[in-house]
């Protein structure tokens, strides 16, 4: 009588889980589902054992559970867009910042044409007329 009912909590338990990793069933094993083709679809009825990998999942919210793709959460980046003064004729943005967009007085200027770029550093390649400019960057940051 006491297995029944270990059984039955844990079956319930189960179910009250919305998602479940293969992996965590049967820790160090290859989990895997049989595939069956239908005849017609191939040239040869055929079933194979298709691995599950860590992308699948079983959704267990559901009767019956199914499986589903698991897909990573988006990155979230902010968008960033500031008025930039020379120091000693440099600029400067956090190291971190990707996707940068550079304008001079509402002109875009692009690395390696019109200035260099090192770890956070902006240099004129042409200082002329930059420190009574408008200088914008656009970036992006994590």
């Amino acid at each position: 009588m006491k297995r029944i009912v270990v059984l039955l909590l844990f079956s319930a338990g189960l179910q009250a889980q919305t998602s479940v990793q293969p992996s965590q069933l049967w820790p160090g094993t290859i989990v895997g589902v049989m595939v069956c083709l239908p005849p017609g679809t191939t040239t040869k009825s055929e079933c194979k054992v298709a691995a599950l990998d860590s992308n699948i999942g079983i959704d267990t919210s559901v009767n019956p559970p199914v499986l589903r793709v698991i897909t990573a959460p988006p990155t979230h980046k902010h968008t960033v867009g500031v008025k930039l003064t020379a120091v000693s004729g440099t600029y400067t943005i956090p190291t971190a910042a990707v996707n940068l967009m550079l304008h001079r007085n509402g002109v875009r200027q692009f690395e390696g044409g019109d200035y260099s770029l090192s770890g956070g550093v902006i240099t004129p390649l042409y200082p002329d007329g930059w420190t009574t400019s408008l200088v914008v960057a656009d970036y992006e940051v994590p």
